[in-house]
């Protein structure tokens, strides 16, 4: 089961990772599985989203969920509006791994 805030649109984090994506994914990454920030800010969304789905055990599709629904939404998001709305949907995967990150902690297989 996916941690969620109390509140459906938590602006903080959100911000964060869509301004910052990057950081978001290196901090996330950095608490989660103890990777190195630098190494995880050089990684993609959809690598570090599974990642953390991995080091937590949390179920999903690796191509569908993490590639090409944000993608396609990216895609779609440009079109209709400004290509700068193309980060939102990476931008939502971001700070949910970096929420569940900053819950959750370190976990026994972190070692």
């Amino acid at each position: 089961k996916i941690w969620r805030s109390d509140k459906d649109w938590d602006l903080i984090p959100l911000s964060f990772s869509i301004a910052c994506m990057p950081c978001a994914m290196g901090v996330a990454l950095e608490t989660s599985i103890g990777m190195p920030y630098i190494m995880g800010c050089c990684l993609m969304p959809c690598e570090a989203r599974n990642l953390v789905r991995y080091q937590y055990r949390i179920g999903g599709n690796d191509i569908l969920e993490e590639c090409i629904i944000p993608v396609c939404a990216s895609l779609i998001l440009g079109q209709l509006f400004s290509w700068a709305c193309c980060v939102i949907p990476s931008g939502f995967i971001i700070m949910q791994s970096y929420l569940e990150s900053k819950h959750t902690g370190r976990t026994k297989y972190s070692q």
